[in-house]
């Protein structure tokens, strides 16, 4: 470009329409130039400059320095050429000056400053300026306005940017440490614009601008102003992806504060998400959320934003049970709301929930089950006092559970009067519930379990599970649920005591009232009502005694009785303890005492009422392996494992339908009322049942060591004596002649010829089959398949010690088969079981969902003191302990903790299996041995013969004649006939009294079903963090088959057993 044109537009003082001569060379004198402009002006400073100066130049200027243009050929001006010719010589090239260098550009600038009189501050200030000195904006050219504007959109070659960080790592700027303005850096309190080193003003010019915009954003994200606010915070509001969402709000509103804080977490600017550093245990995401939304709390304490996250922590706080020390600390950090906040906040959310339970209640498209259960806790008195002693506190605690798939005209009161007038239970009799019994599904439902056990153990049929869980939720299918999320309410609690039936009564007036139907407004249909055995039994005495009222609602005549069915299974497996445990040191394989001692378990300390969670999980151990021993002896092998690899080699597996005939005929065998009647009484005739099983050693009357003989003989010969003593003295009072008669009698009764121990064993695993397939289909969600194996408990409570749960059953069938339409029995059954998570295989029953919501207000109650009558339990905490439980799941999760899982970490179950299989080999338990018994051993353990004998005995016809009198007193006239009292079928109130002397509550656990296989774990409501959710998800984690996994390359659970090496067979 050439020199004569260069910057002639940023010269305000060059005349333009002449052109710029070329400067002169470089001289340290300066001299004046281009004189003739100024003869007739005198010399000017800044302050005597007028506006006019800056338009004595034309305005049409160009806004950049113009480019020379190259001359056209075609333009009429332009001299013509023509070829030089060779001989001519060229005239000499016209010699042009060099280019200035930017150092003499500089000086060329000063120089024109210096004859201004101005300096470098002076043109920046006056080329930038924005306002005069009266504060007027500043009036500029075209040309002036042009350039600034050019510079400052950085459409220049050397941006501001540039400049500035020029300016600010340039050494020329650097103060001296003991300079006034050095402690200046990164200024917060003194105004940039009063100081004068451009260091510390450029960086408290940054520090203070940032600090301008976070606060401005602040309030622009904190403001309510403008949006419609909620009238309430709503638990739907907390959840696992409140932290989500404030951090992404964050992100959004404050970027320049979320940008600080998180570079400085990270100790590095950060420029993008992907910049963040990974961390496990503290993640500077999360962290710094969490700080933000502190500050946020700090600068805005009643803006919904800014308290959510601060809500979250409170709330989860509180579901924790955390000192009140702990709130106040908080509260006062503002990590979370106070204490008084959060309780005013849970009340609210409480007459929230209480207002939609009412709405569902009283919505006549809709109905519902309302589940109430017993909850106590032991009150400690630290300061003893009249009238503050220890106690027993007692209350009663509810749950209204919605129902789906259900028509609202199945619970229509006058089909049930019509029914129940009929009086169709005095003609009920034990051959007719027989007949209630679906016998072909039953055989084949139990028989599946053979199959399922197998392909558990044996790594090469594993392929067949999903065959198994196919035929379950197929073939074997009754009534199964559709699978969605059971929404249910807790309500109220009240103190009152329901073995009292008064209380009892105000009790559900009160959970009635809370969803809807009071003596003045109810719902003319029935009211379903579940509870376990005591309250099953005390809501039928209470219909009893209140019969005489007229108005439905006051009789109790919309009150339907439901008994549920977790205590039920819980009592069945009691049951099966106490009737297969056998004596301590017994020497009989068939008990379930000798193999839970074979491998190191203890004796339960209440065989009337084990804990569910152990008792389950020996009780199908022993199962199982039983049953992979039945399968060794069917397929006539010494080692199962090894037989079928053998076969996987040799690819002769059996199909899937060749293992349904084998199972079938194993459970025929092994655990059908016919094996046992057959192994009991005749072990040596032939029958299609004992060419099934093979001949096991001659039994010998001895087979023990002979240590234990000796023992024997010696507690004999002390009963002898004992014996001899009493006939003596009995011969002194004249009544020895009888008693020496009996003595000297010998016995005459034929040998025995049946196998004691093979019987017991069948029974055991007959029993212990229809416990696990009601937990089977409890789970799978098929109330169908439940309800069929509590037809068949009802014969089995009959013949045990538990005969409370006899009534139970009895009145349970007989009000579903005999007093319900086909509509409220299905309706019924429907409503028998829930599913909290929504998730297949994840079903339970109604009372265990009750009972674990139990445990939490228990515990809460108990560190609280107080009753649970009291406004703060019933306002505060029983309507939202469902939300409890769910926020210390999703709170954890939010924050992507790892799981904590409810099971304990329990070594593989490989040691047991091999135990109990040699075991079993070794003793020959499921051979034939004709003559086989132990004198310890009980004579017989088949309750469900004996139950049903003693209900054809006459029982259950004086049962029947009971309760129809007793439910019938308003209407027969006072000249009927009292029937006689029946035998008592209870076992009085300890049988169903759940820890009422304040023992520690019994282990739970919760069951599903994953790809066919039943899976169980351990959960304690009191002190978990985890939820239904969780739970159900561990079961289908990298571990869910859990002990019952079989690893290939190790072999399965019994690899390389050795089932001979104890010695040799008996």
């Amino acid at each position: 470009m050439d020199n004569n044109s260069y910057n002639i537009s940023y010269n305000p003082y060059y005349t333009p329409h002449t052109p710029a001569p070329c400067p002169p060379a470089f001289n340290p004198t300066p001299t004046p130039q281009h004189s003739t402009i100024w003869t007739n002006q005198p010399p000017q400073t800044p302050s005597t400059w007028t506006p006019a100066m800056y338009y004595s130049h034309p305005r049409n200027l160009p806004l950049t320095p113009r480019k020379r243009r190259h001359t056209h050929i075609e333009d009429e001006n332009a001299l013509p050429t023509f070829p030089q010719s060779p001989t001519r010589p060229s005239p000499p090239k016209k010699k042009r000056a060099s280019p200035r260098s930017w150092s003499d550009k500089i000086h060329l600038v000063l120089d024109t400053l210096k004859q201004l009189d101005w300096s470098l501050a002076d043109l920046l200030y006056y080329f930038f300026r924005l306002r005069d000195d009266k504060e007027e904006p500043i009036s500029r050219s075209h040309r002036h306005a042009a350039a600034v504007q050019h510079f400052l959109r950085g459409k220049t070659k050397v941006t501001p940017a540039f400049i500035l960080d020029a300016w600010l790592r340039t050494a020329d700027g650097r103060l001296a440490v003991d300079s006034e303005e050095h402690h200046l850096m990164y200024s917060t309190t003194t105004d940039y614009k009063n100081i004068k080193s451009v260091r510390p003003a450029l960086t408290s010019f940054a520090v203070q601008l940032a600090r301008t915009r976070i606060c401005r954003e602040a309030r622009a994200a904190l403001s309510v102003a403008g949006e419609a606010p909620k009238k309430h915070l709503e638990w739907g509001d907390i959840g696992s992806g409140t932290v989500a969402g404030a951090s992404a709000a964050i992100q959004r509103d404050q970027p320049i504060f979320w940008n600080f804080v998180v570079s400085c977490a990270g100790l590095k600017p950060i420029k993008g998400v992907e910049d963040l550093p990974e961390r496990k245990r503290r993640p500077v995401e999360g962290v710094c959320m969490h700080l933000i939304s502190t500050v946020n709390y700090v600068a805005a304490p009643r803006s919904p934003r800014a308290r959510l996250v601060p809500t979250l922590r409170g709330l989860f706080y509180f579901a924790e049970s955390v000192p009140y020390d702990v709130f106040a600390f908080s509260s006062r950090v503002a990590h979370t709301p106070s204490y008084s906040t959060m309780c005013r906040l849970l009340m609210k959310l409480s007459e929230h929930e209480a207002e939609i339970t009412k709405e569902v209640g009283r919505d006549p498209v809709k109905c519902g089950i309302v589940r109430l259960d017993n909850v106590q806790n032991y009150l400690l008195q630290r300061d003893h006092r009249i009238g503050s002693e220890n106690m027993m506190n007692i209350g009663i605690a509810a749950t209204y559970f919605e129902a789906h798939d259900v028509d609202p005209r199945a619970f229509d009161l006058e089909s049930k009067r019509a029914l129940l007038a009929k009086n169709e239970r005095q003609h009920v009799t034990a051959e007719k519930i027989v007949q209630w019994i679906d016998q072909d599904h039953f055989e084949y439902v139990l028989s599946l379990q053979w199959i399922n056990t197998l392909v558990d153990y044996i790594p090469s049929l594993q392929h067949m599970k999903r065959q198994v869980s196919e035929r379950y939720r197929t073939r074997a299918a009754k009534i199964r649920l559709p699978t969605r999320r059971t929404d249910f309410h807790p309500l109220a609690t009240s103190s009152k005591n329901e073995t009292v039936t008064t209380e009892l009564k105000d009790a559900l007036v009160d959970f009635f009232g809370q969803i809807g139907q009071s003596q003045k407004d109810y719902d003319r249909r029935l009211m379903l009502v579940g509870g376990d055995g005591l309250t099953y039994e005390k809501l039928i005495q209470l219909k009893r005694y209140l019969q005489f009222h007229s108005d439905p609602f006051e009789s109790g005549e919309l009150i339907e009785p439901a008994l549920e069915w977790w205590h039920l299974g819980w009592t069945d497996l009691s049951r099966i303890f106490e009737t297969h445990w056998g004596e301590p040191l017994t020497r009989d394989p068939s008990t379930l005492g000798h193999s839970a001692t074979k491998i190191g378990r203890p004796t339960p300390p209440n065989l009337k009422k084990v804990d569910y969670y152990p008792g389950a999980e020996l009780a199908y151990l022993v199962l199982d392996v039983r049953m992979l021993d039945c399968w060794r002896n069917y397929f006539r092998t010494a080692d199962l494992l090894k037989h079928f690899e053998h076969l996987a080699a040799n690819a002769q597996l059996p199909s899937f339908e060749e293992l349904e005939k084998s199972a079938l005929q194993l459970y025929r065998t092994y655990s059908s009322a016919s094996a046992i009647y057959f192994a009991a009484t005749d072990a040596e005739s032939s029958s299609d049942w004992s060419d099934a099983i093979p001949h096991g050693a001659p039994w010998s009357e001895d087979p023990d060591s002979e240590l234990v003989a000796k023992a024997e003989a010696e507690k004999k010969a002390e009963a002898a004596k004992k014996a001899e003593a009493a006939r003596k003295a009995a011969a002194a009072k004249g009544k020895g002649k009888k008693n020496r008669k009996l003595d000297t009698s010998e016995d005459t009764s034929p040998p025995f010829v049946g196998d004691q121990v093979l019987a017991q064993s069948i029974a055991f695993m007959r029993d212990t089959l229809v416990s696990r397939e009601m937990a089977y289909a409890v789970a799978e969600g098929d109330v169908g398949r439940v309800y069929e194996m509590v037809k068949h408990m009802l014969f089995m409570f009959a013949g045990s010690s538990h005969t409370k749960y006899t009534s139970y059953l009895l009145e349970t069938l007989c009000n579903l088969e005999l007093e319900s339409s086909k509509e409220l029995r299905l309706a019924i059954l429907k409503q028998s079981l829930v599913n909290v998570t929504g998730k297949d295989g994840s079903f339970c029953a109604g009372d265990f969902i009750q009972e674990y919501l139990n445990r939490m207000l228990q515990a809460i109650v108990e560190r609280k003191g107080t009753d649970y009558g009291d406004s703060y339990v019933r306002n505060v905490i029983a309507r939202n302990l469902h939300h409890f439980a769910r926020i210390k799941l999703e709170v954890r999760q939010g924050e992507g903790l790892a799981k904590r899982s409810g099971r304990h970490t329990a070594p593989r179950m490989k040691a047991e299996v091999r135990i109990l299989l040699s075991e079993y080999c070794r003793k020959e338990l499921h051979l034939r041995r004709p003559g086989r018994h132990y004198r310890d051993a009980v004579t017989s353990c088949d309750d469900f013969a004996k139950g049903f004998n003693n209900l054809l005995s006459g029982k259950l016809a004086r049962w029947a004649a009971e309760t129809v009198y007793l439910r019938n007193l308003a209407k027969s006239s006072s000249t009927e006939a009292i029937p006689p009292k029946g035998d008592d079928l209870g076992d009085g109130l300890a049988d169903e009294m759940e820890d009422i002397d304040g023992t520690e509550s019994p282990a739970m656990a919760i069951m599903a079903v994953v790809d066919g296989e039943m899976q169980m774990v351990e959960v304690d409501p009191k002190t978990a963090g985890y939820s239904m959710d969780e739970l159900m998800d561990e079961l289908r984690g990298e571990e869910e088959l859990g002990d019952m996994q079989v690893d290939e390359e190790e072999g399965g659970c019994f690899a390389g057993v050795d089932t001979f090496s104890d010695g040799d067979m008996e």
